[in-house]
């Protein structure tokens, strides 16, 4: 994980180390810098600061997509022309499952690795997982067979080329989408996005409203307020390249709103 691309915008950099895309996600790797801002004796400085306006989730690396089956199932991802290199993570309840990747041109390929996950978020759970260099453009397709079996694909994707898209949240909970940045020309045209909200309600912690938006290039929409809470945002962002290569990516954004329907973000 470069510097760059683990920045952002709106946050305070806690740390600088040698951390890879899975180590990053480690608290035994990363918990010692998070303890001055977990503590309830000092709260971290920007917690007292008026909250961000607006709050923006910067360019995804990753395309994310799980669910649970019976038997069979099949997971599309597109690969777009500039990646260099893509990791692709099958995480999933079962330690044997039949997996077959192919790709645009038919070529197939097998899971290099599988390992149980002892420390992270997903604890028990096993990765399945290979590293594709110079992949084929195109449409890709992981096929898996198993009695049933829970999982999320995750597809991390390292390429030459400028391609950024940046969702925008604003104190009035209007929801943009905005391909590119000022630094540099996003190359990616009829980029749209579908955007499924969970809201958390503050005082029960339980789940009380879930819902969809769809949004296309440099639109608008406001999202439903239900007070204040945690409000769980999983974006999939699609678009076609210049050379009309589709490209597909997710953005996770946490929103807390307090009980003066000010925006935090996460």
């Amino acid at each position: 994980m470069t510097v760059e691309s683990s920045r952002l915008p709106y946050a305070e950099e806690i740390a600088v180390q040698d951390w890879n895309h899975f180590e990053m996600k480690q608290g035994s790797q990363t918990f010692e810098w998070m303890i001055p801002y977990l503590s309830d004796q000092t709260p971290p400085e920007s917690l007292e600061k008026a909250p961000l306006e607006p709050i923006f989730s910067p360019a995804s690396h990753t395309y994310l997509h799980g669910g649970h089956y019976l038997g069979e199932v099949e997971e599309e991802f597109f690969i777009e022309d500039g990646v260099v290199s893509v990791f692709v993570d099958w995480i999933s309840s079962s330690y044997s499952p039949q997996l077959k990747i192919t790709g645009p041109d038919g070529s197939e390929f097998s899971i290099q690795q599988t390992f149980q996950d002892s420390e992270t978020l997903f604890e028990g759970a096993f990765h399945h997982s290979i590293e594709l260099s110079d992949p084929a453009p195109g449409k890709w397709v992981l096929c898996a067979l198993a009695e049933e079996e829970a999982y999320l694909l995750s597809v991390s994707y390292h390429s030459r080329e400028h391609k950024e898209v940046k969702i925008q949240v604003d104190p009035q909970f209007q929801l943009s989408l905005n391909p590119g940045d000022s630094r540099e020309r996003s190359t990616l045209r009829a980029v749209k996005a579908i955007v499924h909200v969970h809201y958390y309600n503050d005082t029960t912690r339980s789940l009380e409203e879930s819902r969809s938006y769809q949004l296309h290039e440099s639109s608008t929409t406001f999202l439903e307020s239900h007070g204040s809470g945690v409000y769980n945002l999983t974006i999939d962002v699609l678009g076609k390249t210049a050379k009309d290569f589709s490209f597909n990516r997710t953005i996770v954004k946490s929103i807390y709103v307090n009980e003066q329907q000010e925006l935090y973000g996460h």
